[in-house]
């Protein structure tokens, strides 16, 4: 997940007004996801742009990671998942 996030900053600085600051906090030591990561790429973006549209006079916009742990009973398990460790961006 760090390469996809570092991918879309990249790109989503060189369109963004002055005023917005981007930030990246990857502190999941271990971010690895299933899924396919044009459309990961797709979907950071697609909400990256919306915060930098939500925010005419400038602000922040932080991609970010970390770990979750998810304990036996959490309704987020969903029934396929194991209690564990999972990474989590925000």
């Amino acid at each position: 997940m760090h390469g996809v996030i570092r991918d879309v900053t990249a790109l989503f600085v060189r369109t963004v007004d002055p005023r917005i600051v981007v930030e990246t906090r990857l502190e999941a030591p271990c971010a690895l996801v299933l899924g396919d990561r044009s459309l990961l790429q797709n979907a950071l973006l697609n909400i990256a742009l919306n915060a930098r549209d939500a925010m005419p006079e400038g602000g922040t916009v932080a991609f970010a990671t970390a770990l979750c742990e998810l304990a036996p009973g959490d309704p987020r398990l969903g029934g396929e998942l194991a209690p564990g460790l999972y990474p989590r961006c925000g």
